[in-house]
């Protein structure tokens, strides 16, 4: 999924999500300062509460070692795959994993969002 905003999204199935923001250029003086909202992001994960990967400083632990605790911001996805909370931040990437859930003990959201219907761009 793109758009002309700059920002861009795909999903690896049921396993992983990557979303990214451009942010603003200040050569091209082109792009946003704003974050991006995925509240209603289809992202075909599981529903959970999934730590930001990219957020992380220093090595990734394998999932067998993972502690649950994120250092970023967290991301919620609904039963349906839908994004229920999260923001990838100007010029930011976040990225979750099936593997890499928060330790957090809320529970994701099961319905109240808006859907974003993925859309082709051509470049």
């Amino acid at each position: 999924w793109a758009d002309q905003e700059g920002h861009a999204a795909f999903s690896l199935g049921n396993i992983g999500f990557v979303a990214m923001c451009r942010g603003y250029n200040w050569f091209t003086k082109q792009g946003s300062h704003t974050a991006w909202d995925l509240t209603g992001q289809k992202s075909g994960m599981p529903a959970a509460i999934y730590c930001n990967l990219a957020a992380l400083v220093g090595p990734l632990p394998q999932p067998s070692q993972w502690d649950g605790r994120c250092s970023g911001d967290t991301i919620v996805v609904t039963g349906d795959g839908y994004v229920a909370k999260g923001t990838v931040p100007p010029g930011g990437v976040v990225a979750i994993h099936a593997q890499y859930r928060s330790s957090n003990t809320a529970t994701a959201a099961t319905s109240g969002h808006s859907q974003v219907e993925p859309t082709a761009i051509t470049v």
